[in-house]
C-alpha cells in the first residue's frame, strides 16, 4: 500500500502476518493486522495532493500544492529500502490531481492553474499542455468511450479508445480524446492553448518511440 502525506512524504507498506486471535473460546476476537513499512521517502516541500499507480503496479506517481512531479519505482516493491526516484520541477505550484493511463504510457496533471499537463510516463518528459479552463482544476480522469463520443471530427470512427476529462473551479468539464496527437492538433487549433515550454517544440527523444504515439511536446 503506497500512502501519501501532507508533509510531503510517501511512505510504501506491506501487510504483516496474520493477525492472532486475542483472547479464547467464543469471545475471541481477532487483533489488528500490522503493517510493515518498506520504504518512506519526502521529495515534496509541500503537502502531497495527489497519488496514482500505474496499473501493472511498477511505478507510482505523486504530486502536491508546490510544483514538483515525483516518480516511483515499484518493481521492488517487497524489498526494504530506498527506491529508484525520478523528480521533475514544473513551472506552476499546485497540481490536484494525478492520472495514469491504464497502459502506464503517459500521465495526466490537473493544475491549480486551469492547464492540463500531459507527460511520458517513462521519461516524464512534457507532451502536451491543454488550456481550456479559466479556473483552477479539481480533478481528472481516463475513460475508455467511443472516439466519436469525443472527437470533433465529424467523420471520426465509432471504435473504443481512451479520453481525458478534467473538471475544474468555474463548473466547467472538459473532455478530450486522449491521443496525445490529437490533443496536440486540436491545441494547435485553439488559441487559449499556449506552449509550456517554447525552446523545446522541436525537441527530439528516442526514448519516446516506445509510446506508440506523436509525442511531441507543444
Amino acid at each position: 500500500m503506497l500512502v501519501a502525506y501532507e508533509d510531503g512524504s510517501v511512505t510504501l507498506f506491506r501487510e504483516g502476518s496474520l493477525p492472532k486471535m486475542a483472547g479464547g473460546g467464543a469471545g475471541a476476537r481477532l487483533s489488528k493486522r500490522e503493517m510493515e513499512v518498506l520504504w518512506s521517502v519526502k521529495r515534496h516541500r509541500e503537502p502531497v495532493l495527489a497519488l496514482d499507480i500505474s496499473r501493472d503496479r511498477r511505478f507510482g506517481i505523486s504530486c502536491g500544492s508546490d510544483n514538483i512531479l515525483v516518480k516511483y519505482q515499484l518493481e521492488n516493491r517487497d524489498t526494504q529500502g530506498t527506491p529508484e526516484i525520478d523528480t521533475i520541477s514544473l513551472k506552476a505550484n499546485g497540481i490536484a490531481d494525478v492520472r495514469i493511463r491504464d497502459d502506464s504510457k503517459i500521465v495526466a496533471l490537473a493544475g491549480w492553474d486551469g492547464r492540463i499537463r500531459v507527460f511520458s510516463s517513462k521519461t516524464l518528459k512534457p507532451l502536451a499542455v491543454l488550456s481550456y479552463h479559466r479556473e483552477g482544476l479539481y480533478c481528472l480522469g481516463f475513460a475508455n468511450v467511443s472516439t466519436k463520443a469525443v472527437s470533433r471530427s465529424s467523420d471520426a470512427k465509432g471504435s473504443i479508445g481512451n479520453a481525458l476529462g478534467a473538471g475544474s473551479q468555474e463548473g466547467m468539464v472538459s473532455g478530450e480524446e486522449a491521443s496525445v496527437k490529437k490533443m496536440k492538433n486540436d491545441g494547435e487549433k485553439s488559441s487559449s492553448s499556449k506552449s509550456e515550454d517554447d525552446d523545446d517544440d522541436n525537441s527530439d527523444d528516442s526514448d519516446d518511440s516506445d509510446d506508440g504515439e506523436a509525442l511531441e511536446e507543444r
